[in-house]
């Protein structure tokens, strides 16, 4: 009986990550829609929401970097890339991020920063062009 409560405990954990995984993914649809119409305060408001749901969300984080670019939110930018390089994505190479990031910092005219970054980017995938 007692092991019966366990695998139902943990049954009802992985059904809760899974369903707010799903909900995350949803949100951060809704916000890439946002984000190829150029709305970008919209988008940027989605990606937190999906990063409410999902803490740590590499995808969110990242999608939520490139929103703050865009709205020419520089520091904030950086920031959440940086957050994203502490998580493990198979659909964001991590050379995408220091990239972003090294434009970040380019764009604040913060150049030995972006150097840093670019180099970064570059040992972590030398065949980026």
């Amino acid at each position: 009986m007692k092991s019966l409560r366990y695998i139902l405990f943990f049954v009802l954990i992985v059904q809760r990550q899974f369903v707010q995984a799903q909900d995350a993914n949803n949100i951060i649809a809704k916000g890439n829609e946002a984000y190829k119409q150029q709305q970008y305060d919209k988008a940027i408001e989605l990606y937190r929401e999906a990063l409410k749901s999902s803490p740590g969300n590499p995808i969110a984080n990242f999608n939520l970097g490139n929103a703050l670019f865009r709205n020419k939110k520089y520091d904030e930018a950086v920031k959440v890339f940086e957050e994203a390089t502490q998580h493990e994505s198979p659909g964001i190479a991590p050379g995408k991020i220091f990239y972003n990031k090294g434009v970040s910092f380019t764009a604040q005219k913060k150049l030995q920063e972006s150097i840093d970054a670019y180099k970064q980017a570059l040992r972590l995938n030398s065949t980026d062009s």
